[in-house]
């Protein structure tokens, strides 16, 4: 057979044709699967090791409570103990024992390792016997070091060759003379958040010696073929890589085959095309969806708008209408008072006894005008304190410590208030200086301690209490506000820091207290904002302070 040129050319644009629609089906199945991969995996599997990590750092919250049961009574015995560690390993399945050590963190290092005092292990760990634990506090526990840190957690570490792994929590009481070691199993911790068919298959490694080793895995089956999700697990000072590979069956295999089908049939091309065709109208679809979408939600907003406008204007009035109207009533009746004088006097019937009757109506209902008017004055100046964040722009940040900013605040608080029924307390992790602004960190201070005054404590006589925490965590400083106060209704929680929200409208509040809170904290300190309720009823707000030194 002859080739002609004209078929040569049909032939090489053929091939031409074909190599373009595999390469072409190469790409889609390359990007469709990249996509499924993010859709159906990347994404939990982020969001199941981000869960991890706040389970792990929830047993900051278990130390802190042992510390807080010591501090709730000046002795404590050993079935009180069993009873509070209990509580804790029933609703911590990952925490495997709970002891307390007798030492004296003031005394100094100590040659000889100290005794368990109080000792309890959960359900299925009966194996971590006392004399264990002696045994790994020996060998993980630095107890040259424990009053020189905060709580912190030892290496992972293995008891009596099991796969499962373990670590211990310290945390120092040395107002106690204890120590409290905490031990969790780390394998089942990760189990509970992470175990599921889609991150069924996880690997933990750990770094010694800037070697990587395996600490500890959960692999049912052979994950060769596809590329596993790397992240990182945090427990206090300890930082360990998760390595999680996907199911064999969690993507569609038969992507694989549109590359096939693009070699053997050239046709294919057309099946793309309309794809791909589909593929944009689906875009437009769904751009046009996302618009309506937007506008939907700018729609929303603004009736939100409208509404808290609404909700705000009639506040304003009711509260700024009252005095006004007091006082233009009190004017009227001086004005009536001036004119039934002006008669009397006309009439030649002016006395002595009614001219000191004006006086004395006069005096009493300016009085009242007067006093009425400062309070309309003093309504309209408290709407202004929404521009606080700019009053102090040419104001520069300073090297500070924040506990000793906290200290100052408590003390001058203390000397201060108008009422002794609140009281501070503060507790005061490791120091460390920052640059930041330190008179906008007593304006939020000041700000949380006279809400919780107002609407925390408002109906509380006694037991009045704010507590401050100071934790330091590398170039970031965490500030804890919580009181025992009344706390904040649920369909409330979610609104306290928007503008001019107040629960207490008819009590002379303009609802501005948290909104400038929320803006100081997030526009001049550049830090982070969370609240929650407290476990026992009150309001907590915590506060993530940066280095403004700090560029990274």
């Amino acid at each position: 057979m002859t080739y002609t040129f004209q078929n040569k050319t049909v032939i090489g644009l053929g091939a031409l044709f074909s190599i373009l629609c595999i390469l072409g089906g190469f790409q889609l199945y390359k990007k469709l699967s990249e996509q499924e991969r993010v859709a159906t995996f990347d994404g939990p599997v982020k969001e199941f090791i981000d869960h991890f990590n706040v389970n792990l750092n929830d047993f900051e919250y278990a130390l802190h409570l042992q510390n807080k049961f010591f501090d709730s009574s000046d002795s404590v015995d050993s079935i009180e103990f069993e009873y509070f560690a209990e509580v804790i390993l029933e609703h911590n399945p990952a925490i495997s024992g709970i002891g307390i050590y007798e030492y004296d963190i003031r005394a100094g290092a100590k040659s000889t390792l100290p005794e368990i005092k109080y000792w309890v292990v959960a359900d299925g760990y009966e194996f971590l016997s006392r004399k264990q634990m002696r045994s790994i506090t020996r060998t993980y526990v630095d107890m040259r070091t424990v009053g020189n840190m905060d709580d912190y957690s030892t290496e992972l570490f293995a008891i009596d060759d099991t796969q499962r792994k373990f670590v211990s929590l310290v945390r120092a009481m040395p107002d106690h003379k204890m120590l409290v070691i905490m031990v969790v199993d780390v394998h089942k911790a990760a189990r509970l958040s992470i175990s599921n068919r889609i991150a069924s298959n996880f690997i933990v490694y750990q770094t010694q010696d800037d070697k990587k080793n395996v600490a500890f895995s959960d692999v049912k089956y052979s994950s060769a073929l596809a590329e596993p999700y790397r992240g990182e697990v945090t427990l206090f000072n300890q930082q360990w890589e998760m390595v999680v590979y996907p199911p064999e069956d969690l993507f569609n295999r038969f992507y694989i085959l549109i590359p096939v089908l693009a070699f053997l049939f050239s046709l294919m091309v057309l099946y793309i095309v309309y794809f791909a065709l589909k593929v944009h109208r689906l875009s437009d679809e769904r751009q046009s969806a996302l618009q309506d979408l937007k506008f939907a939600q700018q729609k929303t907003v603004e009736a939100e708008k409208i509404g808290a406008m609404g909700g705000l204007v009639a506040g304003i009035a009711h509260e700024v209408n009252t005095p006004l109207g007091i006082s233009i009533t009190s004017c009227s009746h001086v004005n009536d008072l001036i004119r039934d004088l002006k008669e009397d006097f006309d009439n030649g019937e002016l006395d002595e006894n009614r001219f000191e009757e004006f006086i004395t109506s006069g005096k009493e209902v300016l009085a009242m005008a007067l006093g009425n008017l400062k309070r309309a004055s003093k309504l309209i100046s408290s709407f202004k304190k929404i521009d606080v964040i700019n009053a102090d722009d040419s104001v520069a940040p300073e090297t500070v410590d924040v506990a000793e900013l906290v200290e100052n605040f408590a003390e001058h608080y203390k000397q201060n208030a108008m009422s002794t029924k609140v009281k501070i307390n503060i507790e005061i992790g490791r120091r460390s200086e920052i640059c930041t602004y330190p008179t906008v960190i007593n304006q939020v201070l000041d700000a949380l301690a006279s809400n919780a005054a107002i609407h925390g404590f408002a109906n509380k006589e006694q037991d009045c209490v704010i507590s401050i925490r100071v934790t330091t965590f590398g170039k970031w400083v965490m500030l804890k506000f919580a009181d025992n106060g009344e706390g904040v209704a649920k369909e409330d929680l979610g609104k306290i820091f928007d503008p001019f929200f107040t629960t207490r409208r008819g009590g002379g509040n303009a609802g501005l207290g948290l909104s400038v809170v929320y803006n100081l904290v997030k526009s001049k300190l550049q830090g982070e904002l969370n609240h929650g309720e407290e476990p026992e009823g009150g309001l907590w707000v915590s506060l993530r302070i940066k280095d403004l030194d700090d560029k990274e």
